[in-house]
């Protein structure tokens, strides 16, 4: 395979359907993709001919434009998009409880630390709004 150009890397760009932003010493491209992963390369004008070094390329490839050589090429000859599969979004992360919140919940609930841990933030100050909200007397009643 021959050595990549900065040329190749715009006709990649312009292939794979991205934005061209800004053109003065660079030229910036920018794409979305569909799992809102926001991608920028940019190209030095002037350097359509000269190669990209070997290492600099595959660092492009890795990080700037999230395909392989393969798929790189690919685009490039056919016109089209690369095919990116599409990731999932990544599982919601469940906030824990502060410290203060697993102080409260010790000394007003008696819960357990194993307890504590397997609750979310929201489930703990939910458990102590409705601690709070009896009567003292309702409480001791328990």
């Amino acid at each position: 395979m021959r050595a990549p150009t900065w040329g190749d890397l715009v006709a990649f760009c312009k292939a794979d359907r991205w934005d061209q932003e800004r053109a003065t010493k660079h030229a910036i491209y920018k794409k979305v993709l569909a799992d809102g992963t926001a991608l920028q390369t940019e190209v030095s004008r002037g350097k359509g001919a000269d190669n990209i070094g070997a290492g600099l390329f595959h660092f492009i490839l890795r990080v700037e434009l999230k395909v392989s050589e393969d798929e790189f090429w690919q685009a490039i000859r056919s016109g089209e998009p690369a095919s990116r599969p599409a990731h999932p979004a990544p599982p919601p992360v469940s906030r824990k409880p502060s410290a203060g919140l697993v102080f409260q919940l010790r000394k007003h609930l008696h819960l357990t630390d194993v307890e504590i841990s397997r609750l979310s933030k929201d489930e703990a100050v939910e458990m102590l709004n409705e601690h709070f909200s009896t009567s003292p007397e309702d409480r001791r009643a328990d």
